[in-house]
């Protein structure tokens, strides 16, 4: 909302719009304000005015995207662009539509992804899914941002030098397209961006025909001396790693030195699982800022990470191959590697016949052998083959599941039909569970208590006779903590519902053990505080609960 929005909006009405307490916005805002600090972007709020952002149309653009990824998926959307016949398309479309947050259109993306496609088919420009996808979303959104007269700005010198470019033609190309499709037009700043994305689409291109390649070759030689010393391997003589890295960094540098955006759906995935890999890429990053005296991005080195990564996994490749496999990947080639080389580390009697791209998946099956499984990191269906959904990172839990339909496999080329035995373990757990709800279940309907004509002068006497109504009542083990960790709570903010002139109390405290859930229908209107204005409150709802208590509670 804060997003897109030209004026500034009332707590009130946000708290109206989302069906929650002025209170619990004013408290979300703190949490909400760092968010956009990284994106360069300051949160006001100004009593009577109501609480806006203000930050430049490229941060803007950049928060949204994040912020569209967070809530929809890049396989979610290429599912939805990807699904044209299927019967369940319009299920999928309303489904993305509620997860859009009003900032796309997803009709506009349909729109967008045909332009697309005429392109690649008349061009020859094919992109990896997660280019496609990245760069259909970049046109929805600029498209939406135009529409709402917000235009972005580009340097100059940049825009001169893309306008030299076979492939700003391209753009300006696509532009026209889609002004006539979505009847919007697209100014100079817009096309330079839309060249950036193609740009940053095709690995092998760069700006200038005379580019010195040698100049990248001697960046992958030094940043792998750099790994070496700091992981203490030796990585110089591993000349796979060295091609890989160099095909990165051609595209990688150019997108650094035009400041071009990079989106890096694995980042936080990387910096989990290989702490010590992504801490020396950051290393090597940091020389690589010096020789081309531009800033790395952390998405950058995230992918640097992984070309590093798999080449330690594909070190310690063991086992015998057995079942033939084809990877279909979205993210490119950091990805298709780096799923590769955890399945050779980890699931040795895989052999790996190829890697695809989801677009070219159907061409594949047709022209070639028969595989034993199909592994995808988007969630598809293939008829003609049997297919598992993974991350590039292969859980613990996800190789169980591929060593379970191995076993089928197995099972299946012995033409043997056997009834599975049924997990002891993972039905004693259900069963238990099951249980413990029921207890918590129980307990409620015990634990509660209404209340009539309750009578209170002001709201802190009557904290003080609903705290006495539950000692009497309930197991309390310590009034004055239990009193204290609810005083603690309401600093938080007041919880109220206004049109139902209805407050809630509520905190888990060590000062009792049991749930306490009681209903207060008060004699008289008691006045709650909150913005500095006085609300009368009629009901109140108290749940008071240990802190320790289980989750099923």
């Amino acid at each position: 909302m804060l997003l897109t929005s030209k004026e500034p909006i009332k707590l009130y009405a946000i708290g109206k719009a989302l069906h929650v307490a002025e209170s619990t916005v004013s408290h979300d805002l703190q949490k909400v304000e760092p968010w956009f600090a990284r994106y360069g972007i300051r949160l006001h709020r100004r009593p009577g005015l109501g609480v806006y952002i203000e930050g430049q149309e490229k941060q803007i653009r950049a928060a949204l995207a994040d912020l569209l990824y967070e809530n929809v998926t890049q396989e979610q959307l290429m599912a939805l662009i990807y699904d044209r016949g299927n019967d369940n398309k319009d299920k999928l479309h309303a489904e993305i539509r509620g997860r859009l947050l009003n900032f796309i259109d997803p009709a506009w993306l349909l729109k967008i992804e045909e332009v697309i496609q005429q392109m690649e088919k008349t061009r020859g420009h094919p992109m990896a899914d997660s280019a496609y996808v990245g760069f259909v979303v970049h046109l929805a959104l600029a498209a939406q941002r135009l529409k709402s007269r917000e235009e972005i700005t580009i340097e100059r010198d940049i825009l001169e030098r893309l306008k030299t470019t076979p492939e700003y033609r391209l753009a300006s190309e696509l532009a026209a397209r889609l002004s006539e499709k979505l009847e919007l037009e697209f100014p100079e700043s817009e096309i330079g961006y839309i060249t950036m994305h193609i740009l940053g689409a095709r690995s092998n291109n760069l700006m200038e025909s005379n580019f010195d390649y040698s100049a990248v070759e001697e960046y992958a030689k030094r940043m792998i001396s750099i790994m070496e010393q700091e992981l203490k391997l030796e990585l110089s003589s591993d000349d796979r790693l060295a091609a890989n890295l160099i095909t990165h960094l051609r595209s990688a540098v150019k997108r650094i030195e035009l400041g071009m955006p990079v989106r890096n759906p694995l980042l936080q995935h990387v910096k989990t699982e290989y702490p010590e890999i992504f801490e020396a890429a950051s290393k090597a990053s940091r020389w690589l800022e010096q020789a081309i005296g531009r800033p790395v991005p952390e998405e950058e080195i995230g992918y640097l990470a992984m070309h590093f990564g798999t080449a330690l996994l594909n070190r310690q490749e063991t086992g015998r191959e057995k079942y033939r496999v084809l990877l279909v990947c979205s993210s490119g080639i950091g990805t298709s590697q780096l799923l590769q080389a955890q399945i050779k580390v980890k699931l040795p009697s895989l052999h790996v016949e190829d890697t695809v791209s989801l677009v070219q998946l159907e061409e594949w099956l047709r022209d070639h052998p028969p595989v034993d499984l199909v592994l995808t990191t988007l969630p598809i269906q293939v008829e003609q083959a049997d297919v598992l959904t993974v991350s590039p990172f292969l859980t613990d839990e996800e190789i169980e599941r591929i060593q379970s339909r191995l076993e089928q496999i197995r099972l299946r080329r012995q033409q043997r039909i056997r009834r599975p035995e049924l997990d002891r373990t993972t039905v004693a757990r259900k069963v238990d569970q099951v249980e413990r709800y029921g207890k918590a279940l129980a307990n409620l309907l015990r634990s509660v208590e209404v209340a009539d004509r309750f009578a209170a002068a002001d709201k802190r006497q009557l904290i003080d006779r609903i705290l006495a109504f539950a000692a009497e009542r309930f197991a309390v083990t310590d009034p004055a903590l239990l009193k204290r960790d609810l005083e603690n709570r309401e600093k938080l903010g007041p919880l109220l519902m206004e049109p139902h002139a209805l407050a809630m109390l509520h905190c888990r405290s060590e000062g009792i053990r049991e749930m306490a859930i009681s209903l207060f229908r008060l004699e008289g209107e008691v006045d709650w505080e909150i913005e500095g204005r006085r609300v009368p409150v009629r009901t109140v709802l108290t749940m008071f609960g240990p802190r320790r208590g289980a989750k099923e509670s």
